[in-house]
């Protein structure tokens, strides 16, 4: 971004983040290019301030630190004059809570309805397995994947900080279990204090339904990279016996220092396209506001601090003072008054419904705006703009493609903040009766329903991982080996009838079959 920013005013990099006036120029570009997310325009002020501390912190980590003077004098420039001149609010949001339901709601959209197509198969067990073990452990975004305040330090899980393992559990019986540790915010000097977390297959006596299983695409990513140094197989590590009591058998890494998340490029695996994708994902689950990572993990450490203690929910939650829960986590609702007045048994049941609609979900949320809606937008005055700007473009020049793709942006602009504020206020009408049930609101819905015929790994997974078994049963091996294969596809869709190779007679064809 600063970058972009000095490139576009012919500045050097370097230098001008040592100018005041340069540095004031770049902040009040960011208070005002950082659209607001929750129906404000502008963006909140904390916004503002992560994304300028972002790029201070960033900066100093490739060269001599921004003097102290500086960044004070660009703060209170914000604060005294971008911020009132913008109309930053200073308030923030109130906390969202992501509860279960919200979490198989987007479980169903991505396995059973996604009409998305992602550009590798394994993106789909990837993102799935990092929720699981997300919304399991309640972790923040950059505990597990880089972040954007980490940039290029290529922190997050690796191999080497996960135990992996089988164990005699209670019934006497192997069970895969694995302990992971998070790079937790505020540790970097004292890594020995940071949280660990398990995750297990579950016993055989409690079958769940096998979405919910965290070592199904977590195990299907391992076997799919070849992470094991001495199992190559699923059926070799379930047979694996339980060890004595007490004692764990642990399976040895190929490579420890590879990441357990890895992106396209083959390095740890971005924060930022998690938060993309998660986005992307909710608004087609129905979402028009997406949970984030830190809304489960607010439903998470509020769930523990029922149960556990205050010291165990401060190690879990890698917190250091007593009052962080109790500011920034902590539902506003939660105590029943009624009952305890009239001296009746609590009621927790209505709280948590409550507390569940800080996110508001539409199953027949627009994906696109309705024939009715794009009419009147075409037929607005700012949109007219930039169609006849567009009309009256000719030639080819660099000059003149660099002026088209702006005015396609604001095209696509405009669509989007129409189509925002079109699915904020769309009516809703009664819930259906079934778990995930819509009323097929434009072709999208039923894309896949048309097209998995085309991807039998996934017509499979769509019917299968959502029954309840163990992993260890016939259905939890055939969801298993499943995702394996799905993740070591090249294409979601591999089958197209009627476009086989040997029915094409052209020379490209022959090459390919041949080879």
């Amino acid at each position: 971004m600063w970058r972009l920013f000095c490139a576009d005013k012919g500045k050097g990099p370097v230098a001008s983040a040592y100018d005041l006036k340069s540095l004031k120029d770049f902040v009040q570009h960011l208070a005002y290019g950082i659209e607001g997310k929750y129906d404000d325009e502008a963006a909140g002020q904390g916004s503002v301030r992560v994304v300028w501390k972002r790029f201070t912190a960033g900066f100093k980590r490739e060269h001599d630190a921004i003097p102290g003077h500086i960044t004070l004098s660009v703060t209170n420039f914000l604060r005294e004059t971008v911020f009132p001149r913008r109309g930053n609010k200073s308030t923030k949001r109130k906390r969202n809570h992501a509860r279960k339901n919200h979490f198989i709601h987007l479980g169903r959209q991505l396995w059973e309805n996604d009409f998305d197509v992602y550009t590798k198969p394994i993106t789909r067990v990837s993102i799935w397995a990092q929720m699981l073990l997300y919304v399991f452990s309640s972790a923040r975004l950059c505990e597990y994947l880089e972040g954007v305040s980490r940039a290029n330090s290529g922190r997050g899980l690796y191999c080497k900080d996960i135990k992996f393992g089988v164990i005699r559990n209670e019934l006497g019986e192997p069970e895969l279990a694995a302990q992971v540790v998070k790079d937790a915010k505020g540790m970097t000097n004292t890594p020995e204090k940071r949280p660990e977390h398990e995750i297990y297959e579950g016993l055989s006596s409690r079958p769940r339904f096998l979405l919910l299983n965290p070592m199904l695409p977590i195990v299907a990513l391992l076997f799919a990279s070849d992470r094991f140094r001495d199992y190559a197989t699923v059926d070799a590590v379930l047979a694996i016996p339980a060890p004595p009591p007490d004692e764990v058998y642990v399976l040895e890494w190929a490579d420890p220092e590879s990441p357990l998340f890895e992106g396209l490029d083959g390095h740890i695996q971005k924060a930022a396209v998690l938060a993309k994708i998660l986005r992307e994902w909710a608004i087609r689950a129905g979402y028009p506001t997406n949970p984030t990572i830190h809304d489960f993990r607010a439903e998470g450490l509020y769930l523990t601090d029922k149960i556990y203690s205050v010291t165990q929910r401060m190690v879990y939650a890698g917190h250091r003072g007593e009052k962080t829960h109790r500011q920034h986590y902590a539902p506003n609702n939660g105590v029943d008054g009624q009952a305890a007045y009239l001296g009746d048994d609590v009621r927790t049941h209505v709280a948590d419904l409550f507390r569940g609609l800080s996110l508001h979900r539409n199953p027949d949320l627009w994906q696109t705006l309705p024939a009715e809606k794009r009419y009147q937008l075409e037929n607005r005055e700012d949109y007219s703009e930039v169609q006849n700007a567009l009309s009256s473009l000719s030639g080819s020049s660099l000059a003149v493609q660099k002026k088209r793709q702006d005015l396609y942006q604001q095209k696509r602009q405009l669509i989007r903040e129409e189509l925002r504020i079109c699915q904020k206020t769309q009516p809703r009408r009664p819930l259906h009766e079934e778990a995930d049930g819509t009323y097929a609101m434009g072709s999208h819905r039923s894309r896949f329903s048309r097209a998995c015929r085309m991807m039998p790994t996934r017509q499979r997974l769509a019917e299968t991982i959502f029954q309840e078994a163990t992993l260890r049963s016939d259905l939890g091996r055939q969801v298993l080996n499943d995702m394996i294969t799905l993740c070591r596809q090249k294409h979601e869709i591999e089958i197209r009838p009627g476009l086989e190779l040997d029915k094409c007679h052209c020379a490209e064809s022959k090459k390919i079959s041949q080879a």
